[in-house]
């Protein structure tokens, strides 16, 4: 995606991490985070809860493993642990952003 940024949404329950995370990526040209309030044009959000209502891809921050996010899995397109560090994150954010679904390898097993 050269050329053109990013706008992530970084939906968070920490705020610090939120923070932090936020000015991790704005810190290289990929991306532009914006805060929860600014949801238009946003092509995908960073969360640590499925159950928020957005449209756009999600890259989930969770301890529980893909399989038992429930109601959300056409959105999930990542999920990555709770302490995930940025640059992972950041991987996770332009491949779902460009429609891919990031998973490990046991969890494809497990559900092909």
């Amino acid at each position: 995606m050269a050329g053109r940024r990013l706008t992530v949404l970084i939906a968070l329950g920490d705020a610090g991490r939120a923070e932090r995370l936020s000015a991790s990526l704005a810190a290289g040209e990929e991306f532009a985070p914006v805060a929860v309030g600014g949801v238009s044009g946003v092509d995908v959000a960073i969360v640590d809860n499925p159950a928020l209502q957005l449209a756009v891809p999600l890259v989930l921050l969770s301890a529980r493993p893909v399989a038992a996010v429930n109601g959300s899995a056409g959105r999930v397109f990542a999920v990555l642990p709770l302490n995930a560090e940025d640059g992972l994150i950041a991987a996770a954010a332009r491949l779902a952003a460009a429609g891919y679904h990031a998973v490990r390898d046991e969890e494809a097993l497990e559900t092909s």
